[in-house]
């Protein structure tokens, strides 16, 4: 890492300034490539905050002339400008257009732009570095979050990467509230013009708390849905503790084995059935919560030790039910604009992109306070799906062929677990916590 960040030094001493390259305020959408709706938000601007409307994903419908690639190579491209770039002060972070292969890449001084191109790379100048926006989150989100005045309206906030600044999603905008953001911000230090305000509500899925009905799934002679009695064991299936939720991903942790699911599902202690308590404590009993961190921390997971029922490093396939998904990987870096999909009891599996990575959720779970780091998607979800996992194909041709050769059937990478939905503007977006965030609270995870 310290020889990324030197090579960058070196590159700002050695070369002369590039040809200009647009800011981020210079990029436009092509109407034509985004859906109608929009979004509001406000800015500071001339000593005042300033109402804006753009099309909602217009990072998705930049008009860029020429430049295209496949999906694989651009994710693969942003997770190694995260990998070069993340400690550099002139790395103001990444995102891709998955439809048509591009990324985009922030940089705050020009001069290193030639150090970040690529075939399928644009570069565009930003004024903030990622290391700023993402340190004045954290301290803005504290701030707002002990504030009398904002502390019961404000939802989260995060690194809007897109618009180079910090995201503040709040309830109810008003000019108090305004004001009171901008007092906080000045208080700080943080530069009123790196701020952008959206109207946001974060809540839970509403917990399923009685058994659904089984839905049967018909493919040849198998019948098997998520709701029934499985196994061995995977993930994506119904369990029941304190709550009906979904099983996450197999896991072995510190030598023992188990599974992760949402840490609103139980409590340590708690046992954990599947598919369901049927009111026998013996029958199903899959195992018990063992870990399960407390106060604020980096995801909503807790680990299950199941040393009764046999399980598999795999995650259920209705399109298949016979031939389960293996999992080959985790996805620790990950980038807006990455495909990911979501194994769920209620809506299947159901996939989206990225919105937004980084982002702090507060207020939504008392017991924890803050939940930093998580992730917004476009995925469908609803009540029924907390803890259900997060997954897409590995990135790597090679590694795609190999499974289905070997297994049959796909392979996928774990993203990270189902826990919550976010209303954020005029959309609906899940939200989950990713494997980096649930094994810095867990520790490490062998997942295959």
């Amino acid at each position: 890492m310290l020889r990324a960040v030197l090579a960058v030094v070196l590159i700002l001493g050695a070369v002369a300034p590039t040809s200009a390259i647009p800011s981020i305020g210079e990029l436009k959408a092509d109407r034509s490539l985004c859906s109608n709706a929009t979004e509001e938000y406000y800015v500071y601007d001339n000593g005042n905050w300033v109402k804006k409307k753009e099309p909602v994903d217009w990072w998705m419908c930049i008009d860029v002339k020429g430049i295209r690639a496949d999906y694989n190579s651009a994710a693969k491209k942003a997770i190694e400008l995260k990998s070069i770039g993340k400690d550099s002060p002139y790395y103001g972070g990444e995102w891709i257009d998955p439809k048509r292969g591009i990324v985009f890449v922030v940089v705050t001084d020009e001069r290193v732009a030639e150090s970040y191109k690529g075939k399928n790379v644009v570069v565009v100048k930003g004024k903030y570095s990622y290391g700023d926006l993402y340190r004045w989150k954290r301290e803005l989100g504290k701030a707002l979050a002990n504030d009398i005045v904002m502390g019961n309206i404000l939802s989260m906030v995060g690194p809007d990467v897109q618009r180079n600044k910090v995201f503040v999603g709040i309830k109810l905008i008003n000019d108090t509230t305004l004001d009171r953001i901008k007092i906080l911000a000045k208080k700080l230090g943080i530069p009123l013009d790196a701020i952008v305000v959206g109207k946001a509500e974060i809540f839970l899925p509403d917990i399923t708390k009685s058994p659904k009905k089984s839905v049967k799934i018909s493919i040849s002679e198998v019948k098997l849905s998520r709701t029934d009695r499985i196994r061995p064991l995977v993930g994506g299936i119904k369990i029941q503790s304190r709550k009906i939720c979904t099983l996450g991903f197999i896991a072995v942790r510190n030598g023992v084995e188990g599974f992760v699911t949402a840490g609103h599902c139980g409590n340590v202690s708690n046992a954990v059935y599947q598919p369901e308590f049927t009111g026998n404590f013996r029958e199903d009993l899959v195992g018990r919560i063992a870990a399960d961190p407390g106060g604020p921390r980096y995801s909503d997971a807790v680990f299950v030790e199941n040393p009764i029922v046999n399980s598999i490093f795999r995650i259920f396939n209705e399109h298949n039910p016979s031939k389960h998904y293996p999992v080959f990987s985790e996805m620790q870096a990950q980038s807006e604009g990455m495909y990911v999909c979501k194994g769920g009891i209620t809506t299947g599996e159901t996939c989206g992109w990225i919105e937004e990575v980084g982002y702090d959720i507060i207020g939504t779970y008392p017991e924890y306070g803050t939940i930093y780091d998580q992730v917004l998607a476009t995925y469908v979800s609803k009540e029924g799906d907390s803890g259900g996992p997060v997954y897409y194909d590995p990135l790597d041709t090679w590694i795609r062929n190999w499974c289905i050769d070997r297994y049959g059937v796909k392979c996928v990478d774990i993203y990270g677990i189902q826990v919550a939905l976010a209303s954020y503007g005029s959309r609906t977006y899940s939200v989950y916590s990713p494997i980096s965030g649930i094994e810095r609270d867990l520790g490490n995870l062998r997942t295959r």
